[in-house]
């Protein structure tokens, strides 16, 4: 998933009219490389007790097409950060999302 070219066609047209080609691939390479190295780490409870010192009201949007980061993480956030609220957004295709963010 961190090369364009194994992303399916309708997503990555989409995101290299979005962001360019050379950038989006920089930002995915960020992104893996930081999920990586989180994973080798351990930073899972790290990560759940720095969610207890969120003190802002939150909301947690999250679709439910979403590939890169699963329902269970965003489900996760919510459980550890007090007032806050979860959506799950059900994005019927990307042109919809599209349409909604231009």
């Amino acid at each position: 998933m961190n090369k364009i070219e194994k992303w399916k066609p309708e997503l990555s047209a989409y995101m290299i009219a979005l962001y360019g080609k050379e950038y989006f691939q920089e930002q995915l390479d960020g992104w893996f490389k930081a999920l990586t190295e989180y994973e080798e780490r351990g930073y899972n409870e790290t990560v759940r007790e720095s969610h207890k010192l969120v003190k802002a009201p939150t909301l947690i949007i999250h679709g439910d097409k979403d590939s890169v980061i699963g329902v269970y993480h965003a489900r996760l956030v919510h459980k550890n950060v007090k007032n806050s609220r979860y959506n799950c957004i059900q994005v019927p295709s990307l042109n919809t999302c599209k349409e909604k963010l231009l």
